[in-house]
């Protein structure tokens, strides 16, 4: 039924707009962040699709889906690892069934950034993590096959294309 994948495809947009929207409240105020956002690409994994690329559901061109964010596959045995882009607070974790168990690092400034789709994490929320530090494990893939995760940057709400951030020096004002 077209209503039903239709509502389903609308339903996952707005949960995960509204965890936007309140998390970026809870958002520190003061930059914390430092230096250049790391980038999965350095840490053996591979891109698989981008942020604006569309998708449809179950094969059908019933309604098209924009991806709010960059998936990457783990290309090794090694890209197992997540690792945080930038220094941060961890300020959410959890489960839902169209992020996957998630980890959300704030960076101060409106910048927070989202690790989606993941196996396990050893992050808690209230932890400071380093750029770098490992905060999890790849999982399944939601679109596409294979290992990896699905990195999400939002600024003050609104979800950005991580390539604005990666691997660039960010200022604030």
């Amino acid at each position: 039924d077209e209503s039903v994948v239709a509502a389903i495809s609308k339903k996952a947009m707005d949960e995960v707009l509204d965890l936007a929207d309140a998390l970026s409240r809870s958002s520190q105020g003061a930059t914390i962040f430092r230096g250049e956002f790391l980038s999965p690409l350095s840490q053996n994994y591979t891109r698989v699709y981008s942020y604006g690329d569309g998708f449809t559901l179950e094969d059908e061109p019933l309604e098209k889906l924009s991806a709010l964010g960059n998936a990457y596959l783990s290309s090794t045995s090694e890209g197992r690892r997540v690792c945080a882009s930038n220094i941060g607070v961890v300020i959410k974790t959890g489960q839902t069934s169209h992020l996957g168990s998630f980890v959300v690092v704030d960076h101060g400034g409106g910048i927070l950034t989202w690790y989606c789709n993941l196996s396990d994490f050893n992050v808690r929320e209230g932890d400071v993590v380093a750029k770098g530090e490992i905060i999890g494990k790849s999982g399944e893939l939601m679109l596409v096959d294979g290992d990896g995760f699905l990195l999400l940057f939002s600024v003050k709400g609104t979800f950005v294309d991580p390539s604005l951030i990666l691997g660039k020096e960010i200022y604030v004002q």
